[in-house]
Parts: structure tokens; sequence; C-alpha cells
């Protein structure tokens, strides 16, 4: 699971690029995880490499100073919605978020909400500002996230553009993974790190463990664990 910050490119103040990447500019993913989490978590700054392990060309790395110059001394009031309860540890990273942002001009107003309700407005196109939200692979590949985040018809609805729609499609019917994978990566830099419609945080990182005397348990390959076959000795 990754958790992602969303930004509402569509809608003020976001709708701004240099709002937009001021907001990301002034994010510190690293600090974030060394600060708040003890190794259940792993800085990743993609959006579309969804196998643990890879990372993309191209991130967002901060910086405070070039953050500050393109808000040039504007006081920009966001909303920072996020799922109360819902993460690990959510409420002490949308207040780190949120204090990042703070530090480089933004003004935040922290939106709690219960994880029902931030679906449906997330899917109903009413929130603006930044979200928190999980991108989870149930399917490990990264056309998945593109369709789900990334299209004009996404779940999201953030980013879209017929130039990463036109890409998406073309990623879809290349010829063999590594042609694939090339526009991905294209699309990874174009949303993320040119476009800043997201900006991408940790890894939630899990482990599993059972006694000595239990067998079959199998985690599959669209994350979820399968205990149909486990017996205890």
């Amino acid at each position: 699971m990754k958790i992602v910050g969303f930004l509402q490119t569509d809608k003020a103040p976001f709708d701004d690029p240099d709002v937009a990447k001021a907001a990301a500019l002034a994010v510190d993913r690293d600090q974030i995880v060394n600060g708040i989490f003890n190794g259940a978590a792993a800085s990743d700054g993609g959006l579309l490499n969804v196998k643990p392990g890879e990372q993309p060309d191209d991130v967002v790395t901060q910086d405070v100073d070039k953050a500050k110059d393109l808000m040039a001394g504007r006081s920009v009031k966001i909303r920072l919605t996020y799922p109360a309860g819902q993460y690990v540890n959510i409420e002490e990273v949308a207040q780190a978020v949120g204090g990042q942002l703070e530090a480089v001009g933004f003004t935040v107003k922290y939106n709690p909400i219960d994880y029902g309700s931030l679906v449906t407005q997330v899917g109903g196109g009413e929130l603006d500002g930044l979200y928190i939200f999980a991108a989870v692979p149930n399917v490990a590949v990264p056309s998945f996230f593109v369709n789900g985040f990334v299209r004009s018809a996404s779940i999201t609805k953030n980013c879209g553009s017929p130039e990463l729609d036109a890409m998406a499609d073309e990623a879809v019917t290349a010829p063999d993974r590594e042609a694939a994978e090339s526009v991905f990566d294209e699309i990874n830099r174009i949303a993320v790190v040119e476009r800043n419609c997201y900006i991408p945080l940790y890894r939630q990182v899990y482990a599993i463990a059972t006694a000595d005397n239990v067998s079959g348990l199998v985690y599959n390959p669209i994350n979820a664990t399968d205990f149909t076959g486990v017996t205890v000795d």
C-alpha cells in the first residue's frame, strides 16, 4: 500500500502550476518516514512503480527555497483532507505534511473525515486542495494505477489530459513489457514531476509471521492473505 498526496489540479488553488509545484517541493518524505515510523514505512517518490523495490527515474525532492520563490510571498489557503483512523499514524503524517506546506507559505485547514466519506467525495469530485489517499496495487502492473488515478475518467480525475490518456492507450497496446515500461515512466514523470498532480509519500511495510506449527498460509499476488490452505500441526 502506497500513501499518496493528491493535488486537485483542476481547481483553485492548485490549478496554478506554480502553486502545485511549490507544494510538491515543500514536502520531505524522508523526514516524515524517519520521524514518524519505526521501520514500518519506506520513502517512495513515484506513483507508477507498483512493485516493492522498484524506483522511478525521476522524483521531486524537497527544495524549500525554490518553493518559497514560486509562492512569491503569497499566503495560499488550502484544505488538507485525510481519512482519520484509517491508516497507521495518519494523523501525524497529515500534520507533518501540513507543517511542511505552512513553512513555505501555505495556510492549511485540516479536514479529517471518515474513510467512507473520503472515498465518496473523491469519486464524486467533491474535494479541492490536497487529500491523502492510499494507492493499493491489487494488480501489480502500472496500468492499474494509471486507470485508477491518471486517466481523465479515473477515480480521482485530478490530472487527466488528452496527452496522458493517449499515452496510457499506447502503454497498454505496446508490443512488449520493455516498451510499455518506458511509456509508464514518461507518464509518471509528467504527472508527478512536471505537473505535480501527486505527492507520493511512502509505502506501508507489513510483516506476516506464523508459529512453527502453522503451514499453508499464502500471501498472493493481489496483496491478499489466503488462509484456505492453512493447517496447524
